[in-house]
């Protein structure tokens, strides 16, 4: 699923455009009455100018949104408390409080996604999609950090100056993530130096076993590379 950060535009909808929502042969339900199109007009201008994260909707042309920030939470609660007081689908109809001890409990279940149309969303970037770095033994003294085995033993051969033939003779395969490494205790972030975990001392150096999961994320790995080396 392709995500995007984007800017609301709903600020200065008409009453004619809110009842337009409700036309078309696959809306089911009764039209709003004046005071809630007027609530619908105001949730929407209060709405305009937030950033949001979105998706393309599975239908059509419109946009799911799927996170916001904190700063705005109470704007999009009032979207859905809005949404809510459907007669014949609203799950809190005239239940505000019960409502808000919901939405603030993070209890809340909405019985639908919040989606607006093309045209009240601007789309200001893509949003790269987080790389899924696995970690491949090489033999017995490498580990290599690659999208996939075809990536690691491509960089291999670059690194090493070796032949596919040489490297898959000696090749181990995928490990786990929580598999663990050493790095020296000098090399962690300070905050991690302070906590109580398991150390072994080598040559003189104190080293600190973190798993690779740990060390892709910390490091921000996101390209091959030796992740891990011992001697031979």
């Amino acid at each position: 699923m392709d995500l995007y950060r984007a800017r609301l535009k709903t600020a200065g909808k008409t009453p004619e455009q809110i009842l337009a929502d409700y036309e078309g042969p696959n809306q089911i339900g009764p039209k709003p009455d004046e005071k809630e199109v007027t609530s619908w007009i105001k949730v929407y201008n209060n709405l305009h100018g937030i950033e949001v994260i979105v998706a393309k909707d599975f239908v059509g042309a419109d946009y799911v949104v799927t996170s916001w920030k904190d700063e705005d939470d109470n704007k999009i609660m009032e979207y859905f408390y809005l949404a809510e007081q459907d007669p014949l689908f609203g799950t809190y109809f005239e239940e505000r409080e019960e409502f808000l001890k919901d939405w603030k409990s993070n209890e809340y279940c909405p019985s639908a996604t919040v989606i607006f149309a093309n045209n009240d969303v601007e789309i200001l970037e893509e949003l790269k999609k987080a790389k899924a770095m696995k970690v491949f033994r090489m033999n017995d003294y490498d580990w290599v950090c690659a999208e996939s085995e075809e990536q690691a033993k491509e960089f291999y051969k670059n690194e090493c100056g070796l032949d596919y033939e040489e490297i898959n003779e000696y090749f181990v395969g995928e490990v786990s993530l929580q598999d663990e490494m050493m790095i020296e205790v000098g090399d962690l972030p300070i905050e991690e130096q302070k906590q109580t975990q398991k150390f072994k001392e080598y040559a003189g150096t104190l080293f600190a076993y973190k798993t690779f999961e740990w060390v892709i994320k910390n490091e921000n790995i996101t390209e091959p590379c030796i992740i891990s080396s011992t001697e031979y």
